[in-house]
């Protein structure tokens, strides 16, 4: 992720899948936030600047690095700021894994995340 501090010497690899359905796919800045027993990463923008993310069907993989391990992984936030020309989003699900433990956890969202769309909401914890 563009950024994580390269201080940081502690890593997650985050895998996030989106779904298969019509318009899935979204133009909206992504964001994401670990909370885990142990502490908290900051918000982190989700992007590549090489190459577009998060389209209808797509898996696309970051790496989020903090200066020490959160713990257990109790809960993962996963936002958009609904801009671009189809913000709309559905995310399938993301696995978070610590690099360093191999330990990982399943977050299962399997909604949109939109404004029109479901509950409204362009979050999910």
């Amino acid at each position: 992720m563009p950024e994580n501090d390269p201080r940081d010497d502690y890593a997650y690899e985050i895998t996030v899948q989106t779904g298969w359905q019509r318009g899935a796919g979204t133009t909206a800045d992504v964001y994401i936030q670990l909370i885990g027993t142990l502490g908290e990463s900051d918000p982190r923008n989700a992007k590549d600047p090489k190459r577009p993310k998060f389209k209808r069907a797509a898996v696309d993989q970051f790496l989020l690095t903090v200066p020490q391990s959160l713990g257990d992984l109790k809960e993962l936030y996963i936002w958009h700021n609904n801009s671009g020309d189809s913000p709309a989003w559905y995310l399938f699900r993301v696995l978070i894994r610590d690099m360093q433990t191999s330990q990982h956890w399943w977050f299962v969202c399997d909604k949109w995340l939109a404004v029109d769309e479901d509950d409204g909401k362009v979050k999910y914890h």
